[in-house]
């Protein structure tokens, strides 16, 4: 992972990342990249990496048949969509990834229900043009690796 800032500017990203949850949808504009995915893909993990690395990251959830924040989309060129597998979102959901010995069986109504909100969420990043990253299997570090690397290519772009 490439970019790090001074210690000033981590400290100031990391508070971004952390206080975004709750913040004013004004602050969107001062983000150096926005995630969005359904609940279940660590997004406010990737945010706080990424903070630490310098990086101010928004993260915004994606809801099953609600369009998302009009600020969200006016600032496609930092928006990454994060998707993964539904046995993963289960995971994550059920906290599995902290207690990997634990079995978690959905029924297949639950399953379909997550399929159909990864779907709804890759719809919307199709629909307006925001780059994608599968997670799938993906630790946080190689996750934010190709984020970073978006980052740097949007940055190369707009210069």
């Amino acid at each position: 992972m490439r970019p790090v800032r001074s210690y000033n500017e981590r400290i100031k990203a990391l508070n971004f990342a952390m206080q975004f949850g709750g913040a004013p949808h004004a602050m969107l504009k001062d983000a150096d990249v926005i995630l969005v995915g359904v609940l279940g893909t660590r997004k406010v993990h990737t945010a706080i990496l990424l903070g630490n690395k310098g990086l101010k990251v928004a993260h915004m959830p994606i809801v099953l048949c609600q369009q998302p924040d009009p600020e969200v989309v006016a600032l496609r060129s930092r928006v990454v969509g994060l998707y993964t597998s539904v046995d993963e979102v289960i995971a994550m959901r059920h906290d599995e990834f902290f207690n990997p010995f634990r079995t978690i069986t959905e029924p297949q109504s639950v399953r379909d229900a997550i399929a159909t909100e990864i779907e709804y969420s890759r719809q919307l990043a199709k629909d307006f043009g925001w780059k994608e990253i599968c997670i799938t299997g993906l630790s946080l570090e190689e996750a934010g690796t190709q984020i970073i690397d978006l980052y740097e290519q949007r940055a190369l772009q707009v210069q």
